[in-house]
């Protein structure tokens, strides 16, 4: 049961960790990419990457990326502060891994706080998907929805 945990922890982490790319600012916040600038993508014209791909795939119009960005925004501190917390978390149960005592419980207790982070995290993430969904038009939505099925085909059982 603890191994199944530790497992989907990790799992729900990697998903979280992927899915909150497109809550960074629009301007570049000084962590890594492969690029080696050392900062986060962002277009010319302060357009998150991932945004820019939508508004170029979708035929987005200018009031919605303006609406599509203040959603992205609206939730940016709750996502740094999971980030933040997620890292955190991350440190502690690595320190505990490292020790020369593992105490099984302190580890659950960690275990279950990581797990409450990344499931408010997913939860803000599904809510901002469902707003953006919103303001498309029915031809938008039909292109994401084919989008969806293309990149899903034989990744699930």
């Amino acid at each position: 049961m603890k191994k199944l945990a530790t497992l989907l922890t990790g799992g729900i982490l990697s998903a979280s960790l992927v899915a909150a790319a497109p809550a960074m600012a629009e301007k570049p916040c000084g962590g890594y990419n492969h690029h080696g600038s050392g900062k986060h993508a962002v277009a010319k014209d302060g357009v998150h990457p991932r945004l820019a791909h939508m508004k170029k795939k979708l035929q987005l119009t200018d009031e919605q990326v303006t609406q599509i960005k203040s959603i992205m925004n609206k939730n940016k501190p709750e996502f740094q502060k999971n980030r933040a917390a997620l890292k955190a978390g991350h440190d502690k149960i690595r320190a505990l891994v490292n020790s020369d005592n593992f105490d099984s419980q302190k580890a659950q207790t960690l275990i279950d706080a990581q797990t409450q982070t990344m499931a408010s995290t997913m939860l803000i993430r599904a809510e901002q998907g469902h707003q953006i969904y919103t303001l498309l038009t029915p031809e938008q939505k039909a292109k994401v929805n084919d989008f969806k099925k293309y990149h899903s085909v034989g990744k699930r059982g």
